[in-house]
């Protein structure tokens, strides 16, 4: 693999795995949780996250600063794990840089009330709100790694088709009538839950708008680059 674009496994515990940047940090944790055989959800969340008291999600990363001395061996600042692997470094995009800051600082130190909790607001398509995943991707990286990962910009809102495969976004729920990402099995994309055996999938809706793709390529872009969604960007007609 590219050593400029693996970032890392360390001695933290044996169960500790390659992200590779735009990985959703919410893979490692059930990676993690798996490996170590631990039977306890909350248990690993809190190993992984330190107490936080919020959904095991944790789209922005409250408590990177643990997950950033133990998981990483401190080879990222939490600020590089908030942009990489959560949706922080989408939104922070459309902060002023002090603002950005502030915000990680709280995300750092485990805070996740007020501003630093994320709700998703789903639609008709997709009532269940769980994360979503590519079929192309998933099986991109069952090939190569062995299992597949949830990633980052599949998860923006308004994002519904994978930009590097163009493949229609899934999400899915189990019999236990729970999202893959509230289920207690810990599930990855494309998954069956290991309680109900079961994995009811649903997908979006494809976008017809003619500019929806370019729209879709920018902000993939701002996160891949860090770059503010705000840039201004020659119009193609």
């Amino acid at each position: 693999m590219d050593s400029q674009t693996i970032e890392l496994k360390n001695s933290w515990a044996a169960s500790a795995v390659h992200l590779t940047p735009g990985t959703l940090l919410h893979s490692a944790l059930v990676y993690s949780h798996r490996a170590t055989g631990s039977k306890n959800q909350v248990e690993s969340l809190r190993r992984f996250y330190g107490y936080r008291g919020v959904s095991p999600g944790n789209w922005y990363g409250s408590g990177c600063g643990r997950v950033a001395a133990n998981y990483f061996a401190n080879t990222l600042t939490p600020f590089e794990v908030l942009c990489r692997h959560t949706v922080f470094g989408f939104y922070s995009l459309g902060t002023s840089e002090e603002t950005a800051r502030q915000w990680a600082s709280e995300l750092t130190a485990g805070r996740a009330m007020g501003c630093n909790r994320y709700t998703r607001v789903g639609d008709a398509a997709t009532p269940q709100k769980g994360l979503r995943w590519c079929v192309d991707c998933a099986r991109a990286e069952l090939s190569t790694i062995g299992f597949a990962t949830w990633r980052v910009v599949h998860q923006i809102p308004f994002i519904r088709i994978c930009p590097t495969h163009r493949s229609i976004l899934r999400t899915g729920r189990c019999r236990c009538k729970r999202s893959a990402i509230d289920c207690g099995a810990f599930m990855l994309p494309g998954e069956i839950c290991s309680r109900c055996g079961l994995l009811e999938t649903f997908q979006e809706e494809m976008p017809t708008a003619v500019a929806y793709q370019g729209l879709m390529d920018r902000a993939v872009v701002a996160f891949d680059q860090q770059l503010s969604i705000y840039l201004s960007a020659p119009i193609q007609l």
